[in-house]
Formats: C-alpha cells, sequence, structure tokens
C-alpha cells in the first residue's frame, strides 16, 4: 500500500510466520520514473533493520519495482543487517479506484470486524505479548482498531489501544491508522512489559469484491503487526 510517500509492502504466509516481511519506508525524491528512499524492514513482526536505502521505478497506475539494498553493521543511519530484497508490485484499479468511505467500513451490526474471538487467526505478524485478537470498532463517529493479548483465564489484559482511522484521500481506498499505543486493560491486567509501545502507524484497505475483508498494517520502528479482518 503507498499513500503520499508512505509505502508498506508486506510479504506473509501464515504456514511460515517466522518468514513474514514487512518493508516500510519513505520515498524521498522521484524523478521521471525513478525514485529514491529508505525503509525499515520487520520480520515476524519485530525490526531487523532501519535505514535501508531503497531504489526502484514507477510506472502510473501501472507497476511500482523496489529494490532494498544489501545492509551490514551499523553504518550511518543503518541499523542491523540485511541480506537485501525486492518488492514488484502491479496496481490494481478495481480495488484502488473504488475509494474510501465511512460508510464502507462501517459493520452491518453492532458487531466488531475482527480476526476471531480469542484467535490468532488470520493475524500474521505479531507483536509479542499481543498475539491474539484484532477487532475494529466505531465510537460516534470514530473509528479504531484495537489488539488484545488474552491471558490464559480468556481475560483482556494487554490492548494495543487506539489506531485511530483516518481518510487521507476519499478517491483511493487506503486508511490511514495513528495513535497506536499498548496500555494494561485495567489495573489488575498482567500485561508484560513492552519496549516501544506506542507510536503505531500504518495502513488498511477494504478488499474484495464484496468488501468482507480489511488489510491491517502498523508498526512503530520496533514492531510490527499484520492481519486480515473479515466483516462480521
Amino acid at each position: 500500500m503507498i499513500s503520499g510517500n508512505r509505502f508498506i509492502f508486506f510479504n506473509a504466509d501464515i504456514v511460515k510466520p517466522d518468514s513474514n516481511v514487512v518493508f516500510d519506508g519513505t520515498i524521498t525524491s522521484i524523478i521521471k520514473s525513478d525514485l529514491v528512499g529508505t525503509a525499515t524492514i520487520y520480520q515476524a513482526g519485530q525490526v531487523v533493520s532501519t535505514g535501508v536505502a531503497v531504489t526502484g521505478t514507477v510506472t502510473s497506475r501501472s507497476r511500482v519495482q523496489l529494490t532494498f539494498a544489501l545492509a551490514k553493521g551499523d553504518v550511518g543511519s543503518l541499523v542491523g543487517d540485511f541480506s537485501g530484497g525486492s518488492v514488484d508490485g502491479t496496481f490494481d484499479i478495481v480495488e484502488y479506484d473504488k475509494g474510501a468511505a465511512q460508510t464502507t467500513i462501517d459493520s452491518q451490526s453492532n458487531a466488531e470486524w475482527g480476526t476471531g474471538t480469542n484467535s490468532d487467526r488470520n493475524v500474521y505478524m505479531k507483536i509479542p505479548g499481543m498475539e491474539t485478537s484484532i477487532t475494529m470498532s466505531r465510537t460516534d463517529d470514530t473509528y479504531r482498531f484495537d489488539a488484545y493479548r488474552i491471558s490464559v483465564t480468556n481475560a483482556r489484559d494487554c490492548i494495543l489501544r487506539g489506531g485511530i482511522v483516518g481518510i487521507p484521500d476519499v478517491a483511493v481506498n487506503v486508511y490511514s491508522v495513528t495513535g497506536g499505543a499498548i496500555s494494561r486493560a485495567s489495573t489488575s491486567s498482567t500485561c508484560p512489559d513492552l519496549d516501544g509501545t506506542s507510536g503505531y502507524t500504518g495502513f488498511a484497505a477494504v478488499v474484495d469484491d464484496a468488501n468482507n475483508g480489511i488489510w491491517y498494517v502498523v508498526t512503530n520502528k520496533k514492531y510490527s503487526i499484520f492481519a486480515i479482518l473479515s466483516r462480521p
């Protein structure tokens, strides 16, 4: 997904979760069809390298090809090793041009969009300690994603609270997600200490012809989470 000068691409395999990768980057310049930028790379939900150099080409409303440079050691703004990689993305006119609207992400009942009750089904990349349930709900006209860590007693004890949903451009099927932070669900919660518990931002997109699925991805320079939510 691309919005403004930020892009987030992901390679998700529920069978081999350790191989799941998120490429979260910023385009710093575009000259004709050539672009350059930097990226943060996540594997299996945790950052492996930051400041990775990105080069690529883009063909308007057709294709984007990105190359992520080999990264070794702490050099300049680079942190962590990365063996390099590439993304070759094609443009889906139907999905992109259907636009974004609150009416699209409204559920048809008071139920929440979600990945499944007390289940990590369809949660492909996971923040440590946040492995279980992700939902999107509405309070008045504010839409928000929450991720829950469920204890052995099925009590919600740790919440990625926030994730306010915005619409950067009504003509484009990309929703912004900002303001996510992890907190205890209550004073009696046993939420483990998690470094880097705030600043989660990312994108969501409504997918499939019937608008019955949401791709959801957020990062905070330390952890990433990617999931597919289903309409209730």
